[in-house]
């Protein structure tokens, strides 16, 4: 009985004792991988462990942060707007990564908001829709994110909530559920957003169904340049100095000047027209007599209604209606028109454009079509890309900088397109945004 029981006894210290030799194998191993997996980060420093060596797209070597910049880019530097690699492990980075020249299809999108907000016209499934006449889709380099609202014909509703998108985690969100009774109308090509102040800008026509705008003290309420904030999340008129100083008229346009802290408008069909500047800080208004006109009904090379336009670099802002193509010069205050410009017949109720300051081109997504303008060689390049949408479908796109790349939305789609033109070098001349003029009849 000694004998088993001391055996038993060394039997138990042996497992023992082989347990300690094991652990003193690993700790040091574990010791050595806490070293490689932990890394401490200097939060002095802007620049983290991930910057050291990023990882991205092809053999260009690209920056590990997005420059800040203006939306309206003019460098001939040579810099880069490629955003951080998105870590393979996080889940909820959708950005995938492109080859130059290379565009994909993204997962189904998530859409998120109140309940009260999205149980409204499906938007739950289909994010915001495309409205009838509201076609522009501006983005915030602040942000990340673009930013869409604006109202219609009443098709497919006449809401004015507001929604924006994020790429990265390709999703849709809800910022503002509609107003009840409110709807905006001839939205066009007029929301853009300010970076500077963190808010959408908006130049529309805003009624209830007693024709007053609840948010205006106005009886009379027509044309109104309006603004939300992300703040406060809620619309507002715009406070300029004289709040009847803007022209009336449908089928307007709008452009950002972020760089001059300038908004144009331009409205130019029957129902009062006009080019103006607002100032974004003072809200004054001034008249741009371009071409010596006040009005625009009756002279040449303007363009008159359902247009969109966009500025382009180098003084210029380019107009589109149908077939013909409009230029705006911001220092000589000149329009010039050229006709049968276009391939296809291009109005602001069908089209997305988007301009894309890095590679310094206007896109184009009509009637399934794709192609590229060259604003400085004015040259047209159809293109050709595996895997986008080619539907006969109304559509949205935007430039993102922070990520590179164009992303599209096709009415009643679940799913996002993005491609990716160029390497992410700026490609622009050095050539400062002039200050619109206001020449004298």
């Amino acid at each position: 009985m000694l004998f088993i029981n001391f055996n038993s006894i060394g039997y138990k210290y042996m497992i023992q004792f082989r347990l300690i030799l094991i652990l003193s194998f690993l700790v040091p191993v574990m010791a050595t991988a806490n070293t490689q997996l932990f890394t401490s980060v200097d939060t002095s420093s802007s620049k983290s462990a991930s910057d050291a060596s990023p990882t991205v797209s092809g053999n260009v070597s690209f920056a590990s942060e997005p420059i800040v910049m203006a939306r309206n880019i003019d460098t001939n530097d040579s810099a880069t707007v490629m955003s951080r690699s998105r870590a393979p492990a996080s889940p909820s980075n959708f950005m995938p990564e492109l080859q130059v020249g290379e565009g994909v299809i993204l997962p189904r999108f998530k859409v998120e908001g109140s309940a009260e907000g999205l149980k409204l016209h499906n938007f739950a499934t289909h994010g915001p829709g495309i409205r009838d006449w509201s076609q522009k889709f501006p983005y915030s380099l602040k942000n990340g994110k673009a930013y869409y609202a604006g109202g219609n014909h009443g098709v497919p509703h006449k809401y004015d909530d507001v929604w924006s998108y994020d790429v990265v985690t390709n999703t849709w969100t809800m910022e503002s559920v509609p107003t009840p009774g409110v709807h905006t109308l001839h939205t066009y090509w007029c929301l853009d957003y300010d970076d500077a102040s963190d808010r959408l800008i908006q130049y529309a026509r805003i009624s209830d169904a007693t024709g007053k705008w609840p948010l205006l003290q106005d009886p009379d309420p027509d044309i109104y340049l309006i603004q939300w904030r992300k703040s406060t999340k809620t619309w507002e008129a715009f406070p300029l100095q004289d709040m009847n100083a803007l022209k009336n008229g449908f089928g307007c346009a709008t452009v950002l000047l972020p760089d001059v802290n300038r908004l144009i408008t331009y409205a130019g069909n029957w129902d009062g027209s006009g080019m103006q500047s607002v100032d974004l800080t003072t809200g004054k208004v001034e008249t741009l007599l371009s071409n010596r006109e006040l009005y625009f009904e009756n002279f040449d090379n303007t363009p008159r209604d359902r247009l969109g336009m966009e500025y382009v670099g180098n003084g210029k802002i380019i107009a589109w209606e149908h077939h013909s193509k409009f230029t705006y010069d911001l220092v000589t205050n000149q329009w010039t028109k050229e006709e049968n410009f276009w391939p296809l017949n291009l109005q602001s109720g069908g089209t997305a454009v988007a301009y894309d300051p890095v590679n310094g081109l206007l896109f184009f997504h009509s009637q399934g079509k794709f192609w590229s303008y060259e604003p400085v060689t004015n040259k047209i390049e159809m293109l050709n890309i595996p895997g986008m949408p080619n539907a006969r479908k109304e559509s949205l796109m935007y430039y993102d900088i922070r990520n590179n790349v164009l992303v599209l939305y096709e009415d009643n789609a679940t799913s996002m397109f993005v491609y990716r033109h160029g390497d992410g070098t700026v490609r622009r001349q050095s050539i400062p945004t002039p200050m619109p003029q206001r020449v004298a009849p």
